[in-house]
């Protein structure tokens, strides 16, 4: 990243700064704990990269061999392309498009401004923000609190194991697992199993076409349809019309301030308001 080459490896081992563009065919490599390095035109790496200290990258960047950074991170660039497995290991943001085609990995807090597209599975362990649309085509996994604000898409089974909050709609086709607060304020379609563990809150139309359990307190502000088995172990308030057409549970008290319909056996054992 901080010298040309056409077939040879790079080694920086301090500060760098590369102002044009810049290609690179073989391994890369930047070392240093208090070194920076920053890119402010396109760049190009093919072969494995390793950064060890904070870098920037202002402009059109594309890695096609493994990437791996271990510092804070930033990119200002329209395009940031990853074709292999990447690893982040500290502070990240992007602030353009961004498409990682292979395994992602994630460790630091994370903040990406612009859309976003991840082909392979990727694993995020810190806080994460995305304001864009985003599509995840792969398994995710999420350790730490989310914050999402506009559509999202994901194809594959997701785990999220802190709070998470989703602002605009929002579409999952596999298994699904929330382990913390979730609030949905948009519509939301499920089309695999679903698990939610801690309070949760809807504000828009719902759809779910699995099994779906959820074990905490919850409220739907929007029609629902589950397609599926439910199970509710907490108080649920619904306050648009509901329409459950597989067997149900519900264990805690609920209310529902709207038109609802039953297709298959229900079961309830606390007290229901209408």
């Amino acid at each position: 990243m901080g010298k040309r080459s056409s077939e040879c490896s790079s080694k920086v081992e301090g500060p760098s700064e590369v102002e044009d563009p810049c290609e690179t065919d073989g391994l890369s490599e930047v070392e240093g704990p208090e070194g920076t390095s920053e890119v402010e035109g396109p760049s190009e790496v093919k072969g494995p990269s390793e950064v060890e200290g904070p870098s920037e990258v202002k402009g059109p960047s594309e890695v096609e061999g493994l990437s791996k950074v271990k510092g804070p991170s930033e990119v200002d660039g329209p395009s940031d392309e990853v074709k292999g497995p990447s690893e982040v290991k500290g502070p990240s943001e992007v602030e353009g498009p961004s498409e990682v085609k292979g395994p992602s990995e994630v460790e630091g807090p994370s903040e990406v401004k612009g859309p976003s597209e991840v082909d392979g599975p990727s694993e995020v362990k810190g806080p994460s923000e995305v304001k864009g649309p985003s599509e995840v085509e792969g398994p995710s996994k999420v350790k730490g609190p989310s914050e999402v604000e506009c559509p999202s898409e994901v194809k594959g089974p997701s785990e999220v194991d802190g709070p998470s909050e989703v602002k605009g709609p929002s579409e999952v086709e596999g298994p699904s697992e929330v382990k913390g607060p979730s609030e949905v304020k948009g519509p939301s379609e499920v089309e695999g199993p679903s698990e939610v563990k801690g309070p949760s809150e809807v504000e828009g139309p719902s759809e779910v076409e699995g099994s779906s359990e959820v074990e905490g307190p919850s409220e739907v502000k929007g029609p629902s349809e589950v397609e599926g088995p439910s199970e509710v172990k907490g108080p649920s308030e619904v306050e648009g019309s509901s329409e459950v057409e597989g067997p149900s549970e519900e264990k805690g008290p609920s209310e529902v301030e709207g038109p609802s319909e039953v297709k298959g056996p229900s079961e309830v054992e606390g007290p229901i308001m209408k």
